[in-house]
């Protein structure tokens, strides 16, 4: 008799019940069994019960895995709206937004990610200065949740349209920006006093950023003038569960959902070293592709699949503050001022990363540039090129989109039919709208 995977695994619940069946019997018909069945509700975990100086540590570790799952989730989509990425796969939501099309009812989970990284860091610095007291001071506990609430709120306000703290009414992100710059410069003496030179870093790179959103270059300059081009400050990852994985290996690997197809990425002829890539679709590559392309097409069935290695495993980091950034900030804001000879030189320091990056010459570019983004411009262009690739899928890409007024927001296309006007931020949630009163149900 041959018994299927099915009928084995009905087989072993038929036995269950018969051991169970007898176990009852026994019970019934001898004494001391009276604890079999007894269910002891041990109650609710209450907030205070985690008020001990021994789950500080635990407690930060959980606002390191809420701030890496809100990184992965704002990346991922933001490359999917802006230039970074083929929208070409099978669900609508990612479609859309390869369109340029962000609807209030699909980017919940967006909200949600974002707002827990940013709520469970700010909450615990609350928590963590109640619990630590004199310990709090200078704990490189207390640096790392302050490194988190900065860069969560970064992230809000390099990608979102408005945002909203706590059921407030919806502000401009400039708010984000400014909660960015005092949790960080809150937590640099903290990373000081505690030798951690790494998260004072970070967070001096937050300030950088946060200064760019609000517009304010010199302040800009300042913060990021003293970290060096190759510091990294990353969103972490492993391959231990689903939560923890860096979801584009996953996209891009696994289910070959996003496609470089079309993009500014894959122009390049070879690939460029920041954005490298295996073209599934060319049988040459197929042969030598390791891992091996599942097929040939994106999950659109249509899109050739030109698959993204910027994150060749489930355990890859995801850059959440580099010195790169800080080369090509200092780029911008020298471009700003009619200083050429400086944001050539920092965009070339940016790509001594990639040592096959031959040099920018200055030779091959005007001597003066437009005051301010402006396509066309071959300095602007350039610099539009060298934070496109620097940066790419790291979650800035939507946010320069923004902030530039990039053409490519007119109606720009990489692979689905384009709305006339793409949308170059994500808006408060459906859900948010629905339970703040403080907000209007539709944007």
């Amino acid at each position: 008799m041959t018994i299927t995977n099915g009928g084995t695994g009905k087989a072993r619940g038929w036995r269950h019940l018969v051991a169970g069946g007898a176990l009852v019997t026994v019970c019934l018909t001898q004494w001391g069994c009276e604890d079999v069945f007894e269910v002891t509700n041990p109650g609710r975990i209450l907030d205070d019960d985690l008020n001990r100086t021994d789950a500080m540590t635990t407690l930060v570790t959980g606002m390191s895995a809420d701030y890496s799952v809100f990184r992965s989730e704002v990346a991922l989509s933001g490359a999917y709206i802006s230039d970074e990425l083929a929208g070409s796969v099978s669900g609508i939501v990612a479609a859309n937004f390869g369109r340029g099309l962000v609807l209030i009812e699909d980017v919940n989970g967006e909200w949600e990610d974002a707002h827990r990284a940013r709520f469970n860091a700010e909450d615990g610095i609350r928590r963590m200065e109640e619990v630590l007291g004199a310990d709090f001071q200078g704990n490189p506990l207390t640096a790392r949740a302050h490194a988190f609430a900065a860069a969560s709120n970064l992230s809000l306000g390099e990608n979102w349209c408005e945002v909203s703290f706590e059921g407030g009414p919806a502000e401009p992100v400039s708010v984000a920006f400014e909660r960015a710059i005092d949790w960080a410069g809150r937590g640099i003496p903290h990373a000081q006093q505690a030798g951690r030179t790494d998260l004072a870093m970070a967070m001096q790179g937050i300030i950088a950023a946060a200064h760019v959103g609000l517009g304010n270059w010199t302040a800009a300059v300042e913060a990021a003038e003293g970290i060096p081009t190759d510091f990294r400050w990353d969103a972490v990852y492993s391959s231990n569960t689903e939560r923890e994985e860096n979801p584009f290996f996953n996209e891009t690997h696994v289910r070959q959902s996003p496609s470089m197809f079309n993009t500014p990425a894959a122009a390049s002829d070879p690939p460029d070293p920041r954005t490298p890539y295996t073209d599934c679709s060319d049988p040459e590559e197929i042969a030598t592709a390791n891992p091996p392309c599942v097929r040939d097409k994106s999950s659109d069935g249509v899109t050739d699949h030109i698959r993204s290695e910027k994150y060749p495993s489930r355990a890859a980091p995801i850059a959440a503050v580099s010195g790169k950034e800080m080369r090509l900030i200092e780029a911008e804001a020298a471009l700003r001022g009619g200083d050429v000879t400086t944001a050539i030189a920092m965009m070339n320091d940016a790509r001594s990363l990639w040592p096959s990056l031959p040099t920018i010459d200055p030779a091959d570019y005007p001597d003066t540039a437009a005051s301010t983004f402006t396509a066309g411009d071959p300095l602007w262009d350039l610099l539009d090129r060298e934070r496109y690739l620097g940066l790419y899928l790291e979650g800035k890409r939507l946010g320069d989109l923004h902030r530039w007024n990039h053409p490519f927001l007119d109606g720009g296309q990489i692979v689905n039919e384009p709305v006339p006007q793409r949308a170059s931020c994500i808006p408060i949630s459906q859900n948010e709208r629905f339970t703040n009163q403080n907000i209007p149900n539709s944007p």
